[in-house]
């Protein structure tokens, strides 16, 4: 299989695609503005992802999971746990949440996640952290039958293109439903990937 021929990233393409039909023209969402842009910026990391992989830079855009996640991670923390001052910090760039903070306080904040930001943290997060900061998931992935040659398998590959597109999806959803338009959030809630 070419690089060009990857069902998953044309999966993963034709979602993002999708995504912005829905959102192309949104107006009047009703968080903070720090939120919105996290939101904006995981759905562009999701694209770059898609691209990445399809353009064969697969570790780079491994690399960038980590941050896609973060962005919404963000996002959501921003909209829905963050006072005020706290926001008014973040744009200041004096903002020090940890992460395991921000997924617990999302978990307690949001009814009916069960978890959900906790368990996305705790399954990926050494892997995902391994890939952006060039350890071992990354590194050992660098050779192939004993050449150096990026050897990601389509499994893997896969996987990520799966997770970001599913990151995505939730990104949208947030900014359609602080838009308050049900009729998007229903649409997302509704689609399944192909």
């Amino acid at each position: 299989m070419s690089f060009f021929e990857r069902p998953a990233t044309d999966m993963a393409m034709r979602a993002h695609y999708w995504i912005i039909e829905r959102l192309e023209g949104l107006q009047g969402i009703k968080t903070n503005k720090c939120a919105i842009a996290c939101f904006d910026v995981a759905l562009e990391h999701h694209l770059a992802i898609s691209i990445l992989i399809r353009a064969g830079a697969v570790g780079s855009a491994f690399s960038l999971v980590r941050s896609q996640f973060e962005s919404f991670v963000r996002g959501m923390w921003l909209a829905q746990c963050a006072t005020n001052d706290v926001v008014e910090n973040y744009e200041n760039d004096n903002f020090k949440v940890p992460m395991g903070d921000m997924v617990k306080d999302l978990d307690a904040a949001i009814p009916n996640v069960n978890g959900y930001f906790t368990k996305l943290k705790n399954d990926g997060w050494r892997a995902m952290n391994s890939y952006t900061h060039c350890g071992a998931h990354q590194v050992s992935r660098r050779f192939l039958n004993g050449d150096i040659f990026p050897g990601y398998s389509e499994k893997e590959i896969e996987e990520v293109a799966e997770l970001t597109t599913k990151i995505a999806l939730g990104a949208a959803f947030a900014l359609a439903a602080y838009a308050e338009r049900n009729d998007i959030t229903d649409e997302i809630n509704s689609y399944v990937p192909t």
